[in-house]
């Protein structure tokens, strides 16, 4: 069984045909950890007695005939955001090193409930809040394609656990592009359902945006990506947002699509953006036409003000979250992320508000776009994953020229935050390599409550161009 090969679908397959054991692999993933991790620094934790526990219940209960359905003995990580019940939940501060929660987040229920194996946490950016995930108090986590290059953040660890093989699946969280970022810079498929889809209860509170902010799925394949949504896309009526959603539907990843109209959002997206990225997104046009699909520019009047609408509704949420513990407490953050809360406090309400109104503008202008087409695609990062160093330096290359890191918003979320504002799923897998042979991210953004063809479609992409089936080498 070589690891790096593995998708979880397989994986599902052979454990339900007896060929695979879910002991075998839970043994096989640490001790893959235990060799690549050190380089990688993904996971910071492991749950190791407890996983093997439960990898011998789930092959106890195959034995007597019972499998609660296909991520049953499948191994996952968790973003260190999201509550664990009786394990240290950090968010990725040292405000947090020592809390345990009392409870699990809906998300970990479910995923217990459908019998997966849950290795271990993942890294973070801190707080949830930056495109790096080089954390100073937890470490910084590496590329798995290169360890010189950030993973994104800020779901970073959960990215390169994916594509390094540590795991089959990760749930992260997305309030700005932080599944979908680092999915495109580590080549894997990354998906920010529909707002609410996904119940949120048990997000550590702060290190997300009350209404930006969602749980989405880190896999190797879009049919990976559709076996973990089935297991947590149910409601809980924990999360008001998850109630009265429409039913997700079965996931027929081959349905016919051809017919099928998809717009390219030109503006905002591609005019700051690589050569190289550029030319993956039209090599992208010219596979989704070779599948019988048609595509034109699409045209969103007021996208450029995406990022300031998003920067003042999430700089007011982060300082409702953390102000309390700010005047107590400041030294507990990095100086980074400190000045990032500390600017919510001098957005008065009626900004806020200002921006929520402009919010609902720029959800109509794509509502009316989604009239006209079945789906859009945007590049998912502007560029391919930078240097450590050079993110270090706050200023990253964009073919020769200079733009800032981070700015009013992070620059590698250019291409996500738009699609957080308008709360429709969206999708990050890979349309290629750049020249230093790291990925290149497509993300595709479907209609409200259709992740089933949105997954159809990126799956479907993903089988014509073979991308997925390439990994690094560890």
């Amino acid at each position: 069984m070589k690891i790096s090969d593995l998708t979880l679908a397989q994986a599902s397959r052979d454990i339900r045909s007896g060929k695979l054991s879910p002991v075998d692999l839970a043994e096989a993933f640490f001790e893959r950890i235990e060799k690549v991790n050190p380089r990688l620094n993904a996971y910071t934790m492991l749950l190791k007695k407890k996983a093997l526990r439960e990898a011998e219940g789930a092959e106890k209960e195959l034995k007597k005939g019972k499998r609660r359905g296909s991520l049953h003995g499948i191994p996952i990580s968790i973003k260190d955001n999201i509550w664990t019940k009786g394990f240290i939940t950090t968010a990725g501060s040292k405000l947090l090193a020592n809390w345990v929660p009392e409870h699990d987040a809906a998300v970990v229920e479910k995923l217990s409930n459908a019998g997966a194996i849950i290795l271990g946490k993942t890294n973070l950016h801190e707080w949830a809040k930056g495109s790096s995930t080089l954390n100073p108090f937890y470490g910084a986590t590496k590329n798995p394609w290169d360890l010189a290059r950030v993973p994104g953040g800020s779901s970073g660890g959960s990215a390169s656990a994916v594509a390094g093989s540590l795991c089959l699946g990760s749930l992260g969280t997305d309030a700005a592009g932080s599944v979908r970022m680092p999915a495109s810079l580590c080549g894997a498929v990354g998906l920010k359902p529909t707002f609410g889809r996904i119940p949120h209860y048990g997000v550590v509170d702060g290190s997300g945006s009350w209404s930006l902010d969602t749980i989405g799925t880190l896999t190797k394949t879009s049919e990976d990506t559709a076996i973990m949504l089935e297991a947590l896309a149910e409601p809980d009526e924990r999360d008001k947002n998850s109630l009265g959603l429409p039913p997700l539907g079965k996931m027929n990843l081959n349905q016919d699509l051809k017919g099928i109209t998809i717009g390219i959002i030109k503006d905002h997206f591609l005019d700051i953006c690589a050569g190289e990225v550029k030319r993956g997104m039209e090599a992208a046009v010219k596979v989704f036409e070779k599948l019988g699909m048609t595509v034109d520019e699409a045209k969103i009047p007021h996208i450029r003000k995406a990022p300031f609408i998003w920067s003042t509704i999430s700089r007011v949420e982060a300082w409702a979250s953390h102000e309390k513990t700010v005047r107590t407490n400041p030294e507990g953050y990095s100086r980074g992320i400190l000045t990032r809360i500390l600017l919510g406090q001098f957005i008065g309400a009626h900004y806020y508000l200002k921006a929520q109104r402009a919010r609902s503008i720029l959800i109509k202008e794509f509502e009316d776009a989604f009239r006209k087409f079945d789906f859009m695609i945007t590049p998912a990062t502007p560029l391919p994953a930078p240097r450590i160093d050079e993110h270090e330096s706050g200023y990253l290359d964009v073919d020769g020229k200079k733009v800032e890191v981070g700015g009013i918003y992070s620059f590698l979320a250019r291409c996500t935050i738009p699609i957080n504002l308008t709360g429709h799923p969206a999708v990050s897998t890979l349309c290629g390599f750049s020249k230093s042979g790291v990925p290149l991210g497509l993300q595709i953004i479907g209609k409200a409550f259709q992740e089933t063809r949105l997954l159809a479609v990126s799956h479907q992409y993903e089988k014509a161009t073979g991308y997925a089936k390439k990994h690094p080498s560890l």
